[in-house]
């Protein structure tokens, strides 16, 4: 039932923001490979528990112009052309 309640919150996210692609990542490395400018990124990471990677995950991936969702669990946001970091 949770899972259900997420991927439709998700669908209609994506339906309001007028993104037609939603991308699921769990690498930060690898989501400028499989995803492109302007999709829909689902960011989960391979394993929960540290509360500040989505915050970097949002940080590194998310057009911060558009609505950035996240929880300790993940992101949910538009992918922003690749950012480089100090």
């Amino acid at each position: 039932m949770k899972n259900h309640t997420i991927i439709t919150a998700l669908l209609s996210l994506t339906a309001c923001s007028g993104t037609e692609t939603l991308c699921q990542i769990h690498d930060l490395e690898k989501a400028h490979d499989l995803c492109m400018v302007g999709d829909t990124v689902i960011f989960t990471p391979p394993q929960f528990g540290n509360e500040q990677y989505p915050l970097i995950a949002a940080a590194l991936l998310c057009k911060m112009d558009n609505t950035v969702v996240h929880t300790n669990g993940g992101v949910v946001c538009t992918l922003s052309p690749k950012k480089t970091t100090s």
